[in-house]
């Protein structure tokens, strides 16, 4: 038994000249070995069953007729029509066994699979030249497909080829925010529309500001629009379980050293995704590691560092506004932020408004005061450029930090800590990875998503028990409880910049002290809050939270050019420069006091424990100057929580 070394798929049109090598490659049969030349030419192509019955069945009939050639006749066209009738169409194989390609002289690129390469579009893939790969053959046209949000969107052929790959069809086991549809019903929205939606917005605004440049200066090619697209459809590629929750909160704590994110995971999924399908780049009008390194680029966005220095040097390689487009590390608005600002508006019911086309129909590239082109917008919308920035501010407070969404998250945390020391992944050639490892094996990787959860329920592995209790008390929700929250205050503020500058988390210090004050509490004879399990600091979480419009405690909109259509005392014809401007003089009434609200919340993770905890923290905020006592209790609901960041951001 020879080991299959590629794969050729076989159609009816095949010919001896498909492959340089045909008398090098041998076709095990059922009735031998022979080499592809000799196996043409005796036309053993195999075919369906009930095709070799019909074609048995004319020529007895033949033969019952009394006609010597008649048979040999029927034979002949019934070849014929059979290779005609579906020219592009693969043939059907009953058995995987009944045909097998082995390359006698190892002039062929292995493949990893065992079975003959037909695309997903039903045709087979065409064969490079000796030493290459196997190739999607190049998809023309575009591809219509109805968008939730956007309507009908329309993808090119290039697009379409990386959609339809293992690694882009693993978004749609992400779920985009997560575990917010425990809280949130209808947000079961995976990452895989929301790709499409940004390549969508991509391409428009690309197509929009071309459309309006008048500086040759800062003109794009069709290959550069492409290239946005693909960056859009694929800047959430390597993102795992989870989303956030992954490389925010369980990658730290079972990697502490690795600093892996998951624009990294983008940049590694890409080119396992374009190399391991065989998508020939060049076809689609591209330079494979050129233009692959500036999708990378454009995914993980360029670092101020680095945007200073080439704005000094005039360094660009491509246009410089191209590159703020998918991630835009400068103002922070881009196309992506513009698809889930929308997206998850309508999937979680919170209200918006409508300034999103707005903002995409007025946008030009402009050259700005500093000699730089950038994407800039009208005067007239600074307050829907706010506004866009708002809708940010409302979905973190509203949606994704929302006290049970953390909830529900620590609790997954927890399970995904424990299971993360026993499964393991099928990585690359066949080896085990563990989780940790999978973020840096493409192809275990590739099967890594919210699934994990039903992984964790069905492995057998007694160690994973913990892990599953904690699944079931999410199921009967019996979650973690928020027993409070309290404006941060600068005191607090200080504490926890010292500790982070010598490389300590304050708020493993502050769960350390709340449960000082919880043994005082239980040693002064507080017997309501006598519990039959000892609180241990592992039962406490405490997290600081930060709910700002995009930077931080500075004003967005600042970051943000806007041009005019004319400068009092300018020639009519010429454009004066876009520069920033300062919103509190156009919007003073809109604007907030402050942009960042800040706030400690902490959890108890055993019902128990929960009164306990609950007067701990208020002993703790008591001692703590200027911190107000904890909104929230075991009788009071959150609901003073709307109050509570009104009131921050009217300070």
């Amino acid at each position: 038994e020879k080991k299959p070394i590629c794969q050729l798929t076989v159609c009816h049109r095949l010919s001896s000249t498909a492959c340089p090598c045909a008398t090098q490659v041998g076709f095990k049969v059922r009735d031998g070995t022979m080499s592809m030349s000799a196996w043409l030419e005796k036309g053993k192509l195999p075919r369906p069953k009930a095709e070799r019955a019909k074609r048995a069945a004319e020529a007895s009939a033949a033969n019952e007729s009394g006609s010597s050639n008649e048979p040999e006749q029927v034979k002949s066209d019934t070849r014929k029509r059979a290779r005609s009738a579906r020219p592009d169409a693969p043939l059907v194989l009953r058995s995987p066994a009944a045909i097998s390609v082995v390359a006698t002289d190892g002039c062929m690129t292995p493949v990893a699979t065992d079975t003959p390469r037909i695309s997903s579009r039903g045709t087979p893939m065409s064969v490079a030249p000796p030493g290459g790969l196997l190739w999607h053959p190049p998809i023309k046209g575009t591809k219509t497909y109805n968008d939730a949000v956007h309507g009908r969107i329309h993808l090119p052929g290039a697009v379409v080829a990386l959609m339809d790959t293992p690694q882009f069809q693993r978004l749609r086991k992400l779920k985009q925010l997560g575990l917010c549809y425990h809280v949130y019903p209808d947000a079961c929205h995976n990452r895989f529309e929301h790709s499409l939606g940004v390549a969508h917005l991509a391409a428009k605004q690309v197509q929009m500001l071309r459309s309006k440049l008048t500086d040759p200066a800062a003109a794009v090619s069709d290959r550069d629009a492409l290239c946005v697209q693909l960056a859009g459809l694929c800047h959430d590629l390597g993102h795992g379980p989870f989303s956030h929750v992954f490389d925010g909160h369980v990658m730290p704590v079972i990697a502490p050293s690795d600093g892996w994110t998951h624009e990294e995971g983008s940049a590694m999924m890409l080119e396992h995704l374009i190399g391991s399908n065989g998508i020939n780049l060049e076809a689609y009008g591209l330079q494979p590691e050129e233009d692959v390194a500036f999708i990378k680029e454009l995914i993980e966005g360029v670092k101020p560092e680095h945007v200073k220095r080439r704005d000094e040097g005039n360094t660009w390689p491509r246009p410089r506004w191209l590159y703020f487009l998918v991630n835009n590390t400068e103002s922070g608005l881009d196309v992506d932020k513009l698809d889930y600002y929308q997206r998850d508006c309508f999937f979680t019911g919170i209200s918006m408004r409508s300034i999103y086309s707005n903002l995409m129909d007025s946008a030009e590239v402009t050259k700005c005061d500093d000699n730089q082109f950038r994407v800039c917008y009208p005067e007239k919308y600074v307050e829907d450029v706010y506004h866009a920035f708002r809708t940010r501010f409302d979905l973190h407070h509203k949606v994704y930090q929302h006290r049970v969404v953390r909830s529900l998250e620590y609790m997954v945390v927890d399970a995904l800590i424990i299971a993360a020391k026993h499964l393991e992944f099928r990585g690359q050639r066949g080896t085990a990875v563990s989780m940790a490892q999978a973020v840096h094996d493409p192809e275990a990787y590739t099967r890594l998503n919210d699934s994990i959860i039903d992984l964790i329920w069905h492995c057998d592995n007694p160690e994973l028990e913990p892990a599953r209790q904690i699944l079931l008390a999410l199921e009967r929700r019996e979650l973690y409880r928020c027993v409070g929250s309290c404006p941060m205050t600068t005191g607090v503020e200080a504490s926890a910049r010292r500790a982070r500058d010598s490389g300590q988390k304050y708020e493993r210090q502050v769960e350390q002290e709340i449960l000082g004050h919880a043994e005082d509490l239980l040693r002064e004879g507080e017997s309501e809050y006598a519990a039959a399990e000892p609180l241990l600091v592992d039962d406490i979480v405490v997290e600081f939270t930060s709910v700002h419009h995009g930077k931080k405690d500075l004003n967005p909109v600042d970051s943000v050019y806007f041009f005019r259509k004319s400068e009092p005392g300018t020639a009519p014809h010429k454009k004066p420069l876009a520069r920033r401007i300062r919103s509190e003089d156009k919007i003073p009434a809109t604007l907030p006091k402050a942009f960042m609200a800040r706030s400690i919340r902490v959890f108890s993770k055993r019902q128990s424990h929960r009164g306990l905890v609950t007067a701990a923290f208020r002993k703790w905020t008591e001692d703590e100057d200027g911190c107000s006592s904890p909104l929230g209790s075991l009788s009071q609901p959150m609901d003073g929580d709307e109050a509570f960041y009104n009131s921050q951001l009217s300070q």
